[in-house]
């Protein structure tokens, strides 16, 4: 399930508008732009056994480069999963997601944001509320800070070991260095245990959690119009 949801988030990466399927595909699809011009692909799927979605942020660590610390995108994705207005407990959406006998998760890249969950079908409309509102009014919470800092130092420390992502390190290092590549990407607490840094993170969702980079990718057994209505009353 997850799998082509991503396939077809990376369909909406390149802004497609007409959507080719094969003759065996028994699926249905439906592509739109919101209001407020986020691109939807809704994916009626009878015999999937849970339903999904991911939503994609075209904007990543590159974006630090001039007024953020290193890992600020990537620390701005572990403070969404904490609060929101609407929801201001920092568990119900992972508390939701795992009762609903799904699992959420995300990553940052150099140039994207990615977002998704899965779920049992009966309970997508509560989980589609609770992810919105990343997106919309979440908290940052001073509180939460420290904890997400250290969870992001502690990905950063794992990955020291990791053969992939000294790989990717050292690539990074051996790119030019006035290029985008360039740079450390995950983060860790010397780049971001920094003064106003709930600041830098409310002013980078501010200024790049932009409705018209969005794609939302929707996929399960609910009718197309359906999962429309809720893609307009979420998002």
């Amino acid at each position: 399930m997850l799998k082509l949801v991503y396939q077809l988030f990376l369909i909406t990466g390149l802004q497609a508008t007409i959507l080719n399927k094969s003759r065996s595909d028994h699926r249905e699809y439906k592509h739109f732009k919101l209001s407020n011009d986020l691109e939807v692909i809704l994916i009626n799927d009878l015999d999937a056994d849970k339903a999904a979605a991911s939503l994609d942020v075209n904007v990543g660590s590159v974006a630090e480069l001039t007024n953020y610390p290193a890992g600020t995108a990537h620390f701005l994705e572990h403070m969404l999963f904490m609060g929101s207005e609407k929801f201001p407990n920092e568990t119900d959406y992972k508390n939701f997601i795992t009762n609903a006998g799904g699992k959420a998760n995300a990553y940052t890249s150099n140039t994207d944001t990615n977002y998704h969950f899965d779920v049992k079908s009966d309970a997508l409309e509560g989980a589609l509320d609770r992810f919105s509102q990343f997106f919309i009014a979440p908290l940052m919470k001073e509180d939460a800070v420290e904890r997400e800092m250290k969870a992001v130092d502690s990905e950063y420390t794992m990955s020291l070991q990791n053969d992939m992502w000294r790989n990717d390190a050292l690539f990074n290092y051996l790119s030019h260095p006035d290029s985008n590549q360039h740079r450390f990407r995950c983060g860790n607490i010397d780049t971001l245990k920094v003064d106003k840094i709930v600041e830098n993170l409310k002013d980078f969702h501010k200024e790049f959690y932009s409705a018209n980079i969005m794609k939302l990718v929707v996929s399960s057994k609910h009718s197309l119009e359906q999962m429309e209505k809720w893609a307009i009353q979420y998002f």
